[in-house]
């Protein structure tokens, strides 16, 4: 990813680098070979009853710490679009119904899940005065380091293909054109899930834009990220009564060129469904 030198200066490394971060994400990834053993692991977990159980006591208590019971004022009406209404209605569904995903609802997704939502002058020295945005997801020293990339395959007014989300303009930077669900499905272990969804939303991550102030931790800071906008878009997809499926398993090479980026200075780390209820 990248190493420090003597003068201080950051500079990009290849593939083979001494940086632990790098390695760990190397080592990490699932792999046709290794796919197979991971998805057999999983399955094992998932049908050990004794596992299941613990699954749902996955909490701590103090037995015997006094406790303080917490008053629950907040209104449950299933309708509502509050934040508090939104929260308690998210689920992971894998039910879609095949309908289309409509562009209105794509617009309004990438925004208030990633898009600007607003902007401070950081400098006044130079004729153009340059400026600062702020994004819906908070990032560790406002670096952003994310990208989002769109597979998409039944969005209304919109030709099945692999777009890029410009989030300066809020707009769509087709990079090919195709359906490509059935390698969204393939790639993500998910077929029949692809099957219905509309959308395989892809967030990619550009390490050196964390790694150049925070380092090595830096690699911590690009997870973090990443969950607050994921997050953002499960609750926003809630609020627009659509479906998401987040995807932790997934042939992590394939994706990254399928969306032709490198793996290494930028790699898939988070996909996710997104389809019709």
């Amino acid at each position: 990813m990248r190493r420090q030198t003597s003068d201080r200066s950051t500079v990009l490394q290849e593939p083979g680098s001494s940086s632990l971060a790098e390695l760990y994400h190397e080592n990490s990834k699932l792999r046709w070979t290794n796919s197979r053993q991971y998805r057999d692991l999983i399955a094992s977990v998932s049908n050990s009853p004794y596992i299941v159980e613990k699954m749902a006591h996955a909490y701590k208590a103090y037995s015997t710490a006094p406790q303080l019971r917490l008053p629950r004022l907040w209104d449950k009406d299933d309708h509502s679009s509050r934040i508090e209404a939104v929260i308690e209605r998210r689920r992971t569904s894998r039910q879609f119904t095949s309908r289309s995903v409509s562009i209105v609802e794509i617009s309004k997704l990438l925004h208030f899940s990633y898009g600007i939502t607003g902007a401070a002058p950081i400098s006044q020295s130079s004729a153009e005065e340059e400026f600062q945005y702020f994004r819906a997801a908070p990032s560790a020293g406002g670096l952003y380091p994310l990208e989002l990339y769109l597979v998409l395959w039944r969005v209304t007014y919109l030709e099945p293909g692999i777009y890029h989300y410009s989030v300066v303009s809020h707009a769509l930077e087709r990079l090919k054109t195709g359906d490509f669900s059935q390698l969204a499905g393939e790639y993500t272990f998910a077929p029949e899930i692809a099957e219905k969804a509309c959308v395989l939303l892809i967030i990619s991550a550009m390490f050196e834009r964390t790694f150049f102030k925070y380092n090595e931790r830096g690699y911590r800071f690009v997870w973090l990220d990443a969950g607050h906008l994921a997050q953002n878009v499960c609750l926003v997809a809630t609020a627009l009564r659509l479906g998401v499926v987040p995807m932790g398993g997934f042939l992590d090479d394939e994706l990254n060129r399928l969306i032709d980026i490198d793996g290494v200075h930028e790699s898939v780390i988070y996909p996710l469904f997104v389809g019709t209820l």
